[in-house]
């Protein structure tokens, strides 16, 4: 059975011992007197002068009570419990997966350690939990194993950008409810949590200098060029988070496709920040490198140390115009403003086809129905003599009138249309087509629909996504539509994630990227390791690739499976973290509410002394002893017994 010191501010009322010992050593200092005559002893006592000194230590009976009453009362003031045997307790820690924390990793592993072995103290047997933030971090110890959980701790990846723990201190709060556990934040500064939730932190504000971000301009398109004719610029930010000024020297280091660049461009050269300064730093992509690492001196907080980059290799969507499209040429305008995209004449080779509405076909397709305006007869003759006379005359023909349907417009709440205003959309009535099974309608007119996405099922099994506009484009507010625009920069979008071409870029970590349904490997070249030292990095790992960049920042590839050796790698990337504000530390600070929800559960999982009432009663007794307790004077028994 253990024993748990309630309130060991009691152990403060041990101070009596010594003080008790330094009293009992003190006398005061008398005054000799020399006389011949013995009579006047007797009434001459000593007489203080004034001074006092230590003598040898004299044992007496008001010393060991005084001594045993102040141990029971110190006894009593820390105010033990006895943890019962058959007591049982759930202990939920969750890891703050901030990139901050990899600055504090290895004190708060060490400080974790310290408070969970006090915690488990308090309780017969302990179910722990171990958690990290990250809503895709998935757990990383669960068990009654205290051994297991502080092993666990070394798979702790803190990489994240800033985020809320709500979620996870809710699953904490889930796994161990307040009446038979307790739930431990660890983080790196001082925050509001949720109530029955401690706190632990072991942050302090640092001074911390490092790159906040990093891109590559690509100023002419295309496939890489030889060498000496690259015209792309690389651009990064350096800033200075600290109160004092920064002088760090920086260096740019290039290399192949595969593996950290290694080769030294340049001698490193010196780079100067004031206390709060953020400076950009550009330069020209070096010739024939895929790769470009830029690192500044070390320091406390290695991740924003080195910032990777991979030459930009977009993938362009390939559109073709059919001929005799309604309102073809408007589309075609909009489309050419859609980021990293191309207009082509071959429909066979292109990734998207704009065409009329019921053209047969496989791929991506955005087609559009024209919905000639209602007129009576009297109108289309009188409007086709006038035509046939302008065209006897050779004059242009005279736009079609434009005539608009009042019937309001809706939208649903779908990716491609969120968010979209359509209110300035005017035109005629819905064309002719129809909902068909498995159609999602994202824009209506009236009862009928303007704008859906239908599903076209290929011969190989494929499904392709096709856009039908059911509107007369040309009789329309299609040209000063915003909303259109951006409905097609998001199909092309859509279109761009299942093109299966080589392509490189830069990304954020755990950054969705879109990639074609094949079975992959991701290859992870990390720069550094959370336990890793300034400048070290961890040897590659291969994971399946789940359509998200990795977790660490520096290099990847995605490449087919294992054993498709003739299959070229489908991405090669770079990935930075994704939040600058992580590498600010002058709002960490230190805090610990461990204490309070181990003492609460001490208290509900424990019985008080049973020995109070007797540990009270000593008390009393030993400084009644100690008050009343009169010595017997020297020969008293002696000068009794004479005759």
């Amino acid at each position: 059975m253990g024993i748990v010191l309630a309130n060991p501010w009691g152990l403060v009322a041990l101070a009596a011992v010594p003080l008790l010992i330094a009293i009992h050593s003190l006398r005061q200092r008398s005054r000799r007197v020399v006389t011949s005559t013995l009579f006047l002893l007797e009434h001459a006592g000593p007489l203080p002068t004034g001074g006092i000194r230590l003598e040898r230590f004299r044992q007496a009976v008001p010393f060991w009570m005084q001594l045993l009453a102040s141990l029971a009362l110190a006894w009593l003031l820390v105010e033990p419990r006895f943890i019962r045997a058959d007591s049982r307790q759930t202990v939920a820690v969750v890891l703050d997966s901030s990139a901050s924390m990899a600055a504090f990793r290895a004190p708060t592993i060490a400080a974790l350690e310290r408070v969970l072995k006090r915690l488990g103290a308090v309780a017969g047997h302990t179910d722990w939990h171990l958690l990290e933030t990250g809503s895709r971090r998935p757990p990383l110890h669960a068990g009654d194993d205290l051994a297991g959980l502080l092993g666990a701790l070394a798979r702790w990846q803190p990489t994240l950008g800033t985020h809320d723990p709500g979620a996870a201190i809710a699953v904490a709060q889930a796994l161990a409810p307040a009446d038979r556990g307790a739930v431990i934040l660890v983080t790196d500064r001082d925050i509001v949590v949720p109530s029955g939730v401690a706190l632990l932190s072991v942050g302090t504000p640092i001074d911390n200098t490092g790159f906040v971000g990093a891109d590559v301009s690509l100023i002419e398109p295309g496939p890489v060029p030889a060498a000496g004719e690259r015209s792309p610029r690389w651009r990064a930010i350096v800033a200075n988070r600290g109160e004092r000024p920064s002088r760090r020297k920086l260096s740019i280091l290039t290399g192949p496709a595969n593996g950290l660049p290694a080769a030294l461009l340049q001698e490193p050269f010196d780079i100067e920040l004031a206390p709060g300064e953020t400076k950009t730093l550009t330069g020209a992509w070096p010739a024939g490198a895929e790769r470009v690492l830029l690192e500044i001196g070390p320091d406390r907080f290695s991740l924003d140390d080195r910032i990777a980059l991979a030459y930009p290799e977009p993938r362009r969507v390939r559109v073709a115009i059919r001929s005799g499209t309604p309102g073809g040429e408007l589309l075609e305008r909009m489309l050419a403003a859609a980021t990293e995209g191309e207009i082509v004449a071959d429909a066979d080779g292109a990734d998207l086809v704009v065409e009329p509405f019921g053209t047969e076909g496989t791929g991506a397709a955005v087609q559009v129905a024209a919905a000639a305006p209602e007129a009576d007869a009297d109108t289309e003759s009188e409007d086709g003599a006038e035509s046939t006379a302008q065209e006897a005359d050779g004059a242009p023909p005279t736009p079609r009138p434009m005539r608009l349907d009042p019937a309001p417009l809706s939208v649903e709440d779908h990716p491609l249309v969120r968010d979209l205003a359509w209110n300035g959309f005017l035109s005629g009535p819905a064309g002719p087509i129809d909902l068909a099974d498995g159609d999602e309608p994202l824009v209506w007119k009236g009862a009928r629909p303007l704008v859906l996405l239908r599903h076209r099922i290929a011969e190989s099994g494929s499904v392709d996504e096709v856009l039908l506009i059911n509107a007369d484009l040309e009789g329309s507010t299609a040209a000063r539509t915003p909303a259109l625009v951006v409905l097609l920069e998001r199909f092309v979008e859509r279109v761009r994630g299942r093109i299966d071409r080589p392509w490189a870029g830069t990304f954020q970590t755990e950054e969705e990227i879109p990639m074609p349904p094949i079975a992959a490997t991701l290859v992870v070249e990390p720069l550094a390791g959370p336990a890793a030292e300034p400048g070290e990095a961890p040897p590659p790992r291969s994971q399946p690739f789940r359509g998200r960049a990795p977790a660490d920042a520096g290099f990847f590839t995605v490449a087919p499976r294992v054993g498709d050796a003739s299959a070229e790698a489908r991405l090669h990337g770079a990935t930075q973290q994704a939040d600058p504000r992580e590498s600010d530390f002058r709002t960490a600070g230190p805090a610990d509410t461990v204490d309070e929800v181990r003492l609460e559960l001490a208290r509900r999982q424990s019985v008080a002394d049973p020995f109070l009432p007797g540990w009270l009663a000593l008390v009393a007794a030993a400084l009644l002893v100690a008050w009343g307790w009169k010595p017997t004077p020297r020969g008293a028994s002696a000068a009794g017994g004479s005759p």
